[in-house]
């Protein structure tokens, strides 16, 4: 029934995102004012008004399931359905006048993110993906026949330190010595710094093998990019390697996570050497 709703109103859903988005860019390289959260992250007024856009937009297309927004959220009990979105992942970036910036839509239900949405407005990319369905990319905001599915990489060996050509995406503010613990794991690596929730779709189409991700986060910054790598045949787990969870506390907070492409790698002895 929930897979239903999502499939009658994807497009609509990519139309918020667009909407939303335009709106961003046409606002990109002025000055914009912001204040600061009490975890010390940026708040524009770019923000409230993508929130809006698309929260009212949501609200028009479903009215039965509540939305948890990084600008407005609520208490949920777990094992609830709800809408889970950042409106605008990345401010600190678009404050700066990068590119790296984002919107996340997703839908959680029985604790777990079973549609995801992230949308580019500067690219004008969309990944999406809906449990059991497979993950896709579109460009351009065209029509849904002309997506393409998409899958991640794999790697030809599981022996630790053999000759793989793995892309590691981290954080610009990533510590260097957990840094270097991953760059040993391989022969040469390619590490691509970079921000918000455009890595999961670079994981999600093979562009990226592994996101370790240190630091606090919160669970709108990481429910679509989960869906669409998981569907994408990839995972997002915690430190114990247990697939990421939804609704774990009241302030949606995750710990430190891990977005992975090639599943069937032996990813755990890294992310227990990372984690400590």
């Amino acid at each position: 029934m929930i897979n239903k709703l999502i499939v009658e109103t994807l497009p609509k859903l990519i139309s918020l995102c667009v909407e939303a988005g335009n709106y961003q860019v046409s606002n990109h390289l002025q000055d914009n004012k912001f204040s600061s959260k009490d975890n010390d992250t940026p708040l524009s007024e770019i923000d409230i008004k993508s929130n809006e856009i698309i929260s009212s937009g949501i609200r028009k297309i479903d009215k039965t399931y509540p939305i948890v927004s990084e600008e407005h959220y609520e208490d949920i009990n777990p094992g609830d359905s709800f809408w889970i979105i950042d409106p605008l992942d990345g401010t600190r970036n678009y404050l700066n006048h990068g590119n790296e910036f984002c919107i996340n839509i997703a839908f959680i239900k029985n604790e777990y993110p079973s549609f995801g949405l992230i949308y580019s407005p500067i690219s004008k990319i969309s990944y999406y993906a809906i449990e059991g369905s497979g993950s896709y990319i579109l460009r351009n905001s065209q029509s849904l026949s002309s997506a393409l599915k998409i899958s991640c990489n794999t790697f030809n060996s599981n022996e630790p330190g053999s000759d793989i050509e793995a892309t590691i995406l981290t954080s610009s503010s990533m510590n260097a010595k957990k840094l270097d613990l991953i760059t040993k794991r391989f022969v040469s690596p390619k590490i691509k710094k970079m921000s918000s929730a455009l890595k999961f779709g670079l994981i999600a189409t093979g562009e990226g093998d592994f996101y370790p991700r240190l630091g606090p986060t919160h669970e709108w910054d990481t429910a679509a990019g989960q869906c669409i790598i998981e569907e994408a045949g990839g995972s997002v787990v915690d430190k114990n390697m247990s697939r990421l969870k939804y609704c774990k506390n009241k302030t949606y907070l995750n710990n430190e996570f891990f977005a992975i492409g090639d599943k069937s790698y032996d990813w755990s002895d890294l992310i227990k050497s990372l984690s400590c």
